[in-house]
């Protein structure tokens, strides 16, 4: 059987799954964080050739050796925006018939070269491949030498390429095929589609080297006084590592140095009253991690960002600091009109942007990992993130049985694996509260031995996945587009477990709607800690008609069939990222601050979580027929959550139709939004 349709093949010479992180020649250096400043980092992404080929079989036996003269493409970027293969578009519905593992005969196959130089100096170090996302299957060569292969399209995938590495000029060749057995838990509501779709590097790491890092917060009784608990695993040639905590401000807080015992690095440090992170308050501390070799030379630093936060379940509510919490979110998809799931990181801090000046304050990774430094920008901005992991199966249910292969022990190791591979990558974010074991897959035993494996990795956040209806295993239960009245029910008679609404409002054409009675029921109940729009994006992509006028397309433009046809069109914001008028509508119903009229006074209340309102001012506009008679600002009060203050209204003089306008706003800048931001 060949290993592109062998569900118990996962991976050749893959590298062990761990924490996302860049180390650098110097602190100075190191505490920018811009990996392309590291002399590690070595980055391939730019023009590769390429050939496309109809079957694997088709690619020439001399392509993994010799230097081919072929086209070229972007990398990264999906071979079907550059015009090789088809793009076709399904729902939940797989693009090929069901016979797991087997996919499709002739399996659209990519093949990408491009050449790097090394030095001697280099060689001294060892060379580490590096793809961030890949889809969906892919092997490597290095000058000819087999490497190995990886599945897991929207997982991280390093390899070793030092013993096959030499100075001056290198041959990588990276052989992609659209389809694979790991097709099956790739069902997405997406588009249909490959390449080496997000960015590729070299990792030149020395001998004396951290392998991979875990950092954890944790809290007093009291949530002042907090530890930071550190582990790292570090090579053989590791003689120390000196450890310094430093606040934004570059403040040192606490200091000292370690030798590494036979399990690596193990810190626990006490940090006093540290300023708490929270999406209102993203404030990040920095550990600087300098490791040192047996001379005492310093091989690497690395700066690690550190939110001091902490996840509970106490009393059958979600805690964050000691606070119950409501997380209101959206669903979103990688999405770019040009280049589908190749998505910069350019149009992505837009998205975050976006999000935060419309009052979200939380984002469900629906249904995959995202770019590493997705998470690093979420940390940044201040959003609460559900981390959901590259998994969904939702095809089976077109044949009467989703849980087929989920419920079947021969796949257990490739949804294992998917878990695994995420919660060792991102578990140093604060702004992951909750993990997520993947979408619409049915249950059964897989999703029991993932639950198992994450919560191995990471006893200190909680655990999701909607389809564990009763919450068995998971420690949330969750439903999607329950109706307002089920969700009055769903507070007034509560599950042990905290729930969250992971899918509702479907923002498609003139959705959503109804979210004003959603919201008066999420805020009446607290056992109701989140609820998440779906979706953020229209997946619509840029092309011409006949006439050579642009249009957004959606499934069925490209001739593609079956498709779900315009069920891609429903996201918050057009594929442009202009924002809807159902965008608007949401950023009111969940705005922070609350007004209300009666009796001549105007209540301001604030839903804040964590922090007192603060910089924010009133502005009032009294108009009678169309005339402006009045208009004031009132600078508000600190506000603790959950605080009120009254602002008095006189009645306009004179007769006829009267209105007050009432906006809020920041008085100074933020870093998602200029100064006089409503």
């Amino acid at each position: 059987m060949k290993k592109w349709q062998d569900a118990a093949v996962l991976e050749e010479n893959r590298l062990p799954a761990r924490a996302y992180a860049i180390g650098y020649q110097d602190e100075v250096t190191a505490l920018t964080g811009q990996r392309g400043l590291s002399d590690q980092f070595l980055p391939l992404s730019g023009r590769w050739r390429f050939r496309f080929f109809e079957h694997p079989d088709d690619v020439p036996a001399e392509f993994v050796s010799e230097t081919q003269a072929w086209d070229t493409i972007d990398v990264p970027s999906l071979w079907q925006t550059r015009g090789y293969g088809n793009l076709q578009y399904t729902d939940e519905g797989y693009p090929f018939p069901i016979d797991p593992p087997f996919t499709v005969s002739a399996n659209p196959t990519g093949a990408y070269q491009r050449t790097f130089e090394l030095t001697a100096a280099d060689l001294t170090r060892r060379i580490v491949l590096r793809f961030d996302g890949v889809e969906s299957y892919a092997e490597v060569h290095l000058n000819g030498a087999y490497i190995g292969m990886t599945k897991g399209s929207r997982l991280a995938a390093e390899f070793d390429l030092t013993p096959h590495a030499r100075s001056g000029e290198n041959l990588l060749s990276v052989t992609v095929h659209q389809f694979s057995d790991a097709s099956y838990i790739e069902d997405q509501d997406m588009w249909w589609a490959s390449g080496i779709f997000r960015d590729v590097y070299l990792l030149l790491r020395p001998e004396a080297r951290i392998d991979d890092l875990a950092v954890v917060t944790t809290f007093d009784d009291a949530v002042v006084d907090a530890t930071l608990s550190v582990r790292a695993d570090v090579s053989a040639a590791v003689s120390r590592v000196d450890h310094r905590l430093v606040d934004a401000a570059g403040t040192t807080l606490l200091e000292g140095s370690v030798a590494p015992g036979p399990e690596g690095i193990a810190l626990s440090l006490a940090v006093p009253a540290p300023r708490q992170w929270s999406p209102e308050d993203p404030y990040l501390h920095t550990l600087v991690l300098t490791v040192r070799d047996a001379a005492g030379e310093v091989t690497e630093v690395l700066a690690q960002r550190v939110g001091f936060r902490e996840v509970v379940i106490r009393d059958g509510l979600l805690h964050v600091n000691g606070r119950v919490i409501t997380m209101h979110g959206v669903n979103r998809h990688d999405h770019d009109d040009r280049d589908g799931r190749a998505v910069g990181m350019d149009r992505v801090e837009r998205d975050l942007v976006l999000m935060k000046r419309h009052n979200i304050n939380a984002v469900r990774t629906a249904h995959y990992p995202n770019d590493p430094r997705f998470y690093e920008l979420t940390d940044r901005l201040g959003l609460f993130v559900v981390a959901e992991t590259d998994l969904e199966s939702h095809g089976f249910a077109n044949v009467g049985n989703i849980s087929r292969i989920t419920d079947d022990p021969a796949w257990e190791a490739a949804y294992v694996d998917r878990i695994e591979r995420h919660v060792a990558a991102q578990r140093n974010h604060p702004s992951i509260v909750m993990w997520s074991l993947g979408n619409e897959s049915g249950y059964g035993t897989n999703i029991r031995a993932m639950n198992a494996r994450c919560k191995e990795l990471d006893p200190t956040r909680p655990v999701h996945y909607e389809e564990d209806r009763d919450a068995e295993v998971v420690d949330v239960v969750s439903t999607m587009y329950s109706r307002v009245s089920q969700m009055n029910d769903f507070g007034e008679f509560p599950h042990p477990k905290p729930r969250i609404l992971c899918e509702y409002g479907h923002a498609m054409g003139n959705g959503p709607g109804g979210l004003a009675e959603y919201q008066r029921v999420i805020d009446r109940w607290d056992t109701i800690q989140g609820h998440f729009i779906w979706e953020w994006c229209d997946h619509g992509l840029l092309t011409r008609d006949a006439l050579g006028r642009e249009f957004h397309a959606y499934g069925g433009d490209f001739g593609d069939y079956p498709n779900n046809a315009n069920f891609c069109i429903d996201g918050m914001i057009l594929p442009d990222q202009t924002p809807s008028p159902g965008l608007a509508e949401y950023k009111q119903v969940i705005a922070p601050l609350k007004l209300s009229l009666a009796d001549g006074e105007l209540t301001v209340r604030s839903a804040y979580q964590f922090t007192a309102v603060a910089d924010t001012d009133l502005v009032l506009v009294t108009q009678v027929e169309g005339r402006t008679v009045a208009s004031r600002t009132v600078p508000l009060p600190p506000l603790a959550p959950g605080g009120t203050t009254t602002v008095a209204i006189d009645a306009p003089a004179g007769e006829g139709e009267a209105f007050l306008t009432a906006r809020v706003v920041r008085r100074g800048p933020t870093p998602w939004a200029d100064a006089g931001h409503e």
